[in-house]
C-alpha cells in the first residue's frame, strides 16, 4: 500500500471508480487517504498521483485506443470487401 502524498499516512480505503477510469492503462485505484481526506489515483500499485494529472493521462490513452481501433478498420475493411 502507498502514503499519501500529504501526511504520509499508510492506510486507505478505496471508494468508487470515476466515470473517467473505466478504460485506462493499467490497473488505476482511486484511494482516499482516512487520515486526510485526500483522494489520488494508484496506478499499478506503485505511482500515486492526482486526479488533475492522471485525467489527461487516461483522455490520451482513450484517444490512442480509439484512432488505433479506426486506423485498423480503415486497413482491415478495404481488404475484406475486396477479396
Amino acid at each position: 500500500m502507498t502514503r499519501c502524498p500529504f501526511c504520509r499516512f499508510r492506510d486507505h480505503w478505496h471508494p468508487g471508480r470515476p466515470r473517467w477510469l473505466r478504460w485506462t492503462p493499467g490497473p488505476m485505484k482511486n484511494v482516499r487517504c482516512n487520515r486526510c481526506g485526500h483522494e489520488d489515483i494508484v496506478w499499478f500499485g506503485l505511482f500515486s498521483m492526482r486526479h488533475r494529472t492522471a485525467r489527461p493521462i487516461v483522455t490520451i490513452w482513450n484517444w490512442i485506443l480509439v484512432s488505433a481501433a479506426v486506423l485498423g478498420l480503415a486497413f482491415v475493411l478495404p481488404k475484406a470487401c475486396t477479396g
